[in-house]
Protein backbone atom coordinates (compact mmCIF):
# COMPACT_ATOMS: atom_id res chain seq x y z
CA UNK A 1 0.00 0.00 0.00
CA UNK A 2 2.16 2.89 -0.99
CA UNK A 3 -0.13 4.65 -1.86
CA UNK A 4 -3.93 4.48 -1.34
CA UNK A 5 -6.77 6.93 -3.12
CA UNK A 6 -8.99 7.93 -0.11
CA UNK A 7 -12.54 9.17 -0.36
CA UNK A 8 -12.28 11.93 1.90
CA UNK A 9 -9.13 13.05 2.88
CA UNK A 10 -9.19 14.47 7.02
CA UNK A 11 -10.00 14.02 9.96
CA UNK A 12 -8.54 15.47 13.61
CA UNK A 13 -6.81 12.94 16.04
CA UNK A 14 -9.25 10.30 16.41
CA UNK A 15 -9.48 6.81 17.75
CA UNK A 16 -9.20 4.31 14.81
CA UNK A 17 -10.21 0.80 13.25
CA UNK A 18 -9.49 -0.25 10.00
CA UNK A 19 -12.21 -2.91 8.42
CA UNK A 20 -13.51 -4.10 5.17
CA UNK A 21 -16.20 -5.77 3.39
CA UNK A 22 -15.15 -8.75 1.46
CA UNK A 23 -11.82 -7.43 0.66
CA UNK A 24 -9.55 -9.37 3.10
CA UNK A 25 -10.19 -12.97 1.29
CA UNK A 26 -7.22 -14.59 -0.31
CA UNK A 27 -8.36 -13.66 -4.06
CA UNK A 28 -8.30 -10.12 -2.86
CA UNK A 29 -4.45 -9.70 -3.72
CA UNK A 30 -4.88 -10.96 -7.24
CA UNK A 31 -7.78 -7.82 -8.12
CA UNK A 32 -6.38 -4.45 -9.18
CA UNK A 33 -7.69 -2.97 -5.89
CA UNK A 34 -8.93 -3.49 -2.70
CA UNK A 35 -11.08 -1.71 -0.38
CA UNK A 36 -10.89 -1.12 3.25
CA UNK A 37 -12.65 1.63 5.73
CA UNK A 38 -10.97 3.20 8.24
CA UNK A 39 -13.23 4.19 11.16
CA UNK A 40 -12.88 7.12 13.67
CA UNK A 41 -14.97 8.82 16.18
CA UNK A 42 -15.12 11.15 13.39
CA UNK A 43 -15.85 9.36 10.79
CA UNK A 44 -15.39 7.00 7.94
CA UNK A 45 -12.52 7.42 5.40
CA UNK A 46 -12.57 4.73 2.53
CA UNK A 47 -9.46 3.92 1.03
CA UNK A 48 -8.63 1.74 -1.99
CA UNK A 49 -5.03 -0.06 -1.88
CA UNK A 50 -3.17 -0.87 -5.11
CA UNK A 51 -1.84 -4.60 -4.67
CA UNK A 52 -0.62 -4.75 -8.24
CA UNK A 53 1.73 -1.64 -7.35
CA UNK A 54 2.96 -2.10 -3.94
CA UNK A 55 2.20 -5.86 -3.35
CA UNK A 56 4.65 -5.99 -0.68
CA UNK A 57 2.99 -3.30 1.55
CA UNK A 58 -0.77 -4.11 0.72
CA UNK A 59 -0.39 -7.12 1.67
CA UNK A 60 1.62 -6.22 5.16
CA UNK A 61 -0.54 -3.40 5.67
CA UNK A 62 -3.84 -6.13 4.81
CA UNK A 63 -1.81 -8.53 7.39
CA UNK A 64 -1.99 -6.18 9.82
CA UNK A 65 -6.06 -5.52 9.76
CA UNK A 66 -6.81 -9.09 9.57
CA UNK A 67 -4.79 -9.78 12.73
CA UNK A 68 -7.20 -6.27 14.29
CA UNK A 69 -3.69 -4.83 14.81
CA UNK A 70 -5.61 -1.55 14.03
CA UNK A 71 -8.11 -1.60 16.77
CA UNK A 72 -8.31 0.87 19.12
CA UNK A 73 -5.30 2.82 17.76
CA UNK A 74 -5.41 6.14 17.25
CA UNK A 75 -4.65 9.16 14.87
CA UNK A 76 -1.32 10.43 16.97
CA UNK A 77 0.43 12.75 14.24
CA UNK A 78 -1.76 15.67 12.91
CA UNK A 79 0.03 18.01 10.96
CA UNK A 80 -2.76 20.94 9.93
CA UNK A 81 -2.92 21.30 6.45
CA UNK A 82 -0.27 18.47 5.47
CA UNK A 83 -0.53 15.06 7.24
CA UNK A 84 -2.49 13.17 9.57
CA UNK A 85 -0.77 9.65 10.93
CA UNK A 86 -1.96 7.14 12.68
CA UNK A 87 -1.59 3.03 13.29
CA UNK A 88 1.63 3.06 15.80
CA UNK A 89 -0.45 3.85 19.28
CA UNK A 90 -3.16 2.87 21.52
CA UNK A 91 -5.44 4.95 23.34
CA UNK A 92 -2.91 5.35 26.18
CA UNK A 93 -0.21 6.62 23.81
CA UNK A 94 1.34 3.33 24.20
CA UNK A 95 3.00 1.89 20.96
CA UNK A 96 1.96 -0.82 19.81
CA UNK A 97 4.31 -4.11 19.13
CA UNK A 98 4.61 -4.69 15.15
CA UNK A 99 6.44 -7.41 12.84
CA UNK A 100 9.53 -6.97 11.19
CA UNK A 101 10.04 -3.64 8.48
CA UNK A 102 8.92 -4.50 4.98
CA UNK A 103 11.27 -3.75 1.61
CA UNK A 104 9.96 -0.03 0.50
CA UNK A 105 8.00 0.29 -2.89
CA UNK A 106 8.28 3.74 -3.08
CA UNK A 107 9.96 3.91 -6.45
CA UNK A 108 6.73 2.77 -7.83
CA UNK A 109 6.00 5.81 -9.72
CA UNK A 110 2.85 6.45 -7.12
CA UNK A 111 3.01 10.31 -5.92
CA UNK A 112 1.74 11.52 -2.46
CA UNK A 113 -0.44 13.88 -3.49
CA UNK A 114 -3.67 15.05 -1.40
CA UNK A 115 -6.37 12.32 -1.01
CA UNK A 116 -3.38 9.29 -0.70
CA UNK A 117 -2.17 7.43 2.33
CA UNK A 118 1.20 5.96 2.62
CA UNK A 119 3.38 3.34 4.93
CA UNK A 120 5.28 6.03 7.45
CA UNK A 121 8.89 4.95 8.18
CA UNK A 122 11.75 5.48 10.04
CA UNK A 123 14.74 7.09 8.48
CA UNK A 124 15.94 4.26 6.44
CA UNK A 125 14.16 3.05 3.51
CA UNK A 126 13.01 -0.15 4.31
CA UNK A 127 11.71 0.62 8.06
CA UNK A 128 7.98 0.92 7.31
CA UNK A 129 5.55 -1.43 9.77
CA UNK A 130 2.32 -0.81 10.63
CA UNK A 131 2.16 3.02 11.07
CA UNK A 132 0.76 5.33 8.11
CA UNK A 133 0.03 8.66 6.92
CA UNK A 134 -2.93 10.34 4.79
CA UNK A 135 -1.51 13.45 2.93
CA UNK A 136 -3.65 16.40 3.63
CA UNK A 137 -1.62 18.18 0.84
CA UNK A 138 0.10 17.39 -2.14
CA UNK A 139 3.58 16.58 -0.44
CA UNK A 140 6.06 16.35 -3.27
CA UNK A 141 9.38 16.18 -1.23
CA UNK A 142 7.85 12.84 -0.08
CA UNK A 143 7.93 11.46 -3.24
CA UNK A 144 10.77 8.77 -4.24
CA UNK A 145 13.69 10.92 -6.11
CA UNK A 146 16.34 8.00 -6.60
CA UNK A 147 18.07 5.73 -4.09
CA UNK A 148 19.55 8.24 -1.84
CA UNK A 149 15.84 10.03 -2.08
CA UNK A 150 13.28 6.70 -1.41
CA UNK A 151 10.33 8.42 -0.27
CA UNK A 152 7.93 7.02 1.23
Amino acid sequence: MRKVRLACAFIVAANCNIASSDALNASSHKRSEVMLAIETNMGIIQVELYPKAAPRTVANFINYVKDGFYSNTIIHRVVPGVLIQGGGYDEMLQIKPTRDPIKSESDNKLKNIRGTIAMARARGADTATSQFFINLKDNISLNWRGKTLPGY
